[in-house]
C-alpha cells in the first residue's frame, strides 16, 4: 500500500472501493491517518488562543521549539480550541501517545501484502523511477532545445531526429510511471469471481477490428500485467481506444482513460493532423465552445455589458472583441466582472457622466448576486462567464441584424472551413472587415443566400478560420524565448502611454465606408 502516494502503490484516492478492500479496523492502511485517528499533536497546542493571548501563545510556541518550558495540556490549550476539537471528534493526547499511534499505523502499513489469487502472486512491489527536472536552474532555462523534442540538447542528434509541427489527440492513461499501464482481462467470465475480477458487458471497443461490438469480459484490476498470461487472457491499454470510445467505453472507464494531446508520433498521423485558427478566439480542449453574436458592433463593445435600458440582449450580457473580427463573444456577468473603475472617491456627483457610471456600477454589483444557486455561481466563475450551448441558442431571436451562433472547436479541416462570411476589406490572406452574419455552410440554403448577397455588395465570400496542416520535418536546435531572473519584490504593472487601436480602427472604418458609399453613388 502507498497511502502517501510516494511509490505508485495502491491508495484510496487512486483505487477507491471496490478496487481495494473496505476498511475493517479503526485505521485504514490505504489512506493517510486523520487527526481523528491520531489525535491533536503537542506542537499544535497553542494554535488557537484566547482573545488577548497572542503574545503568550507565541512565547510558549517559541519556547517549546527551542527547548523551553514544556507545554501543559491542562493550561496551554484554550477553551476555544478544546471546543472545536471536541466538535470534530479529535482527542487531545500527550506527545508520547501521539507518536505511538503514528508508529502503530506505520507498522500496519508495513505488514500488509498485496496478493492475488492462490498460486498467482505471493507479493507485489514495483520499483520507483527517477525523472530529472527541467528548467530548474539558469542553464536548463536558457539552453537551446530541439524544436521537435525539447529533451534533445545536442545539435547533431536534433538534426538526425524527425518530428511533427502539430499535435495529435490520443487516449491517455492516468497510471503513474511506477504503475502498470494497462488492464488484464479474461474471457472466462464463469471464473471471474474466483479470480477476484469484475464482469463488464456492453458495446466494448475491439482494437483488433476497429469497431464496437457486444462483449462480456472479466476485468482483473489487481493482477499485474506480467502475470496476465494464458489462454483467454489479454491486455487492454488506453492508447488502443479511439477518441469516441476513450472516455465512454466500459473498459476505458474502469482504467480512467481520458483524452489528451501530444506531439504526433508518426509521419502518417502528422500529415492527417493540424490545427484550426479558431484557437485565436480562445477555443481549446479546456474551452471547446463559445457563444458568438454576429455581426460585430462597436457600440456594444464600447459599452462592455448591458446593464438595464432598452436592448434586445438580457441584462448582464457582456461583449468581447474577436479576432478575426467576424463577431463578438458574449458572456454572462459574474463575480469576477463586477469590479468597476468608479468608486466613491473619484465620483464628485456634479458630473452627469460620473453619476451615471456610478449608478451603473451599483447595478452591476446587484447583477452579480441575482442567483442564489451556489452551483450556478461556481459554474459561472469557473467558465469566466461563458455561456453554454443551450444558453447561447436561447438568445435567439435577436433584433436584426444580430444573431447568436455556437462555435465549437474544430479538429478536422472540414469543420474548420464550415464558417464563412462576407469580407469587404482584405489585406493579404487576412480579412480586416467582415460584414453581415457569419454562416455555417453545412446549411446549404442559408449559405447560398448569404453568398449571393455578398456578391451583390461587392464583397468576397471567405472562410473565417484557416486550417494549418502538420509538417513532418527534421529537427532544428532553437534558442528558447526565456530568461533567468532573480526573485525580487516589485510592481506587477507599469503605467505607459499606448496607442488607442480601437479609436484608430473606427476612424479607418468610417473613412472606408465613406469612400465605398461615394464610389457607389458615382
Amino acid at each position: 500500500p502507498d497511502p502517501r502516494q510516494m511509490f505508485g502503490g495502491p491508495n484510496r484516492q487512486m483505487y477507491p472501493p471496490p478496487l481495494l478492500p473496505p476498511l475493517r479496523g479503526s485505521v485504514d492502511v490505504f489512506e493517510r491517518p486523520s487527526l481523528q485517528a491520531l489525535g491533536w499533536p503537542k506542537a499544535f497546542f497553542p494554535a488557537l488562543f484566547e482573545q488577548g493571548g497572542a503574545e503568550l501563545a507565541m512565547a510558549r510556541a517559541v519556547g517549546e521549539v527551542f527547548g523551553g518550558q514544556a507545554l501543559d495540556t491542562s493550561t496551554d490549550i484554550s477553551s476555544v480550541l478544546r471546543g472545536l476539537l471536541a466538535s470534530k471528534g479529535i482527542s487531545i493526547v500527550p506527545e508520547g501517545e501521539f507518536q505511538q499511534r503514528v508508529q502503530q499505523w506505520m507498522n500496519l502499513v508495513a505488514q500488509v501484502e498485496c496478493k492475488g489469487p492462490r498460486d498467482d502472486l505471493s507479493k507485489f512491489s514495483e520499483p520507483t523511477q527517477w525523472s530529472p527536472s527541467i528548467l530548474h536552474d539558469q542553464v536548463s532555462c536558457e539552453v537551446a532545445r530541439c524544436d521537435v523534442d525539447e529533451m534533445i540538447l545536442d545539435d547533431l542528434r536534433c538534426r538526425l531526429t524527425y518530428g511533427c509541427t502539430a499535435d495529435c489527440t490520443f487516449c491517455a492513461s492516468p497510471a503513474l510511471a511506477t504503475q502498470d499501464n494497462g488492464l488484464c482481462i479474461s474471457t472466462d467470465v464463469a471464473q471471474c469471481a474466483t479470480l477476484g475480477g469484475l464482469i463488464l458487458e456492453g458495446d466494448i471497443f475491439d482494437e483488433t477490428m476497429g469497431v464496437k461490438r457486444f462483449q462480456r469480459i472479466c476485468a482483473l484490476r489487481h493482477r499485474p500485467l506480467m502475470y496476465c498470461l494464458g489462454p483467454g487472457f489479454s491486455i487492454k491499454r488506453c492508447e488502443n481506444f479511439d477518441e469516441n470510445s476513450c472516455e465512454s467505453d466500459p473498459v476505458a472507464q474502469v482504467m480512467g482513460c481520458f483524452q489528451s494531446v501530444r506531439t504526433c508520433q508518426t509521419e502518417d498521423l502528422c500529415t492527417l493532423s493540424g490545427h484550426c485558427s479558431d484557437r485565436d478566439i480562445g477555443l481549446s480542449w479546456a474551452t471547446p465552445g463559445t457563444c458568438v453574436v454576429t455581426p460585430m458592433d462597436d457600440d456594444y463593445l464600447q459599452q462592455g455589458c448591458v446593464i438595464g435600458g432598452a436592448s434586445s440582449f438580457p441584462d448582464g450580457t457582456c461583449f468581447f472583441r474577436l479576432d478575426p473580427p467576424f463577431g463578438m463573444e458574449v458572456r454572462q456577468k459574474h463575480g469576477l466582472m463586477d469590479l468597476s473603475e468608479q468608486t466613491s472617491s473619484n465620483v464628485s456627483g456634479t458630473d452627469l457622466e460620473d453619476a451615471a457610471a456610478w449608478a451603473a456600477s451599483l447595478q452591476q454589483a446587484q447583477l452579480a448576486a441575482e442567483t442564489g444557486d451556489f452551483d450556478e455561481i461556481r459554474r459561472r466563475l469557473r467558465s469566466a462567464g461563458r455561456l453554454n450551448r443551450t444558453e447561447c441558442e436561447a438568445l435567439n431571436p435577436l433584433a436584426p441584424p444580430f444573431k447568436a451562433v455556437w462555435v465549437e472547436r474544430s479538429v478536422t479541416p472540414t469543420s474548420c472551413s464550415k464558417w464563412k462570411a462576407c469580407c469587404l476589406l482584405r489585406r493579404g490572406d487576412r480579412c480586416e472587415l467582415f460584414t453581415s452574419n457569419v454562416v455555417n455552410t453545412e446549411l446549404p440554403g442559408e449559405a447560398a443566400r448569404a453568398e449571393a448577397e455578398c456578391a451583390a455588395c461587392g464583397g468576397e465570400w471567405l472562410e473565417v478560420f484557416q486550417w494549418t496542416s502538420g509538417v513532418w520535418k527534421r529537427g532544428d536546435l532553437q534558442s528558447p524565448r526565456r530568461g533567468w531572473y532573480s526573485r525580487a519584490w516589485g510592481s506587477v504593472n507599469r503605467w505607459a502611454e499606448v496607442v488607442d487601436i480601437d479609436l484608430l480602427r473606427r476612424l479607418f472604418e468610417n473613412a472606408l465606408e465613406s469612400r465605398l458609399g461615394q464610389q457607389r453613388l458615382n
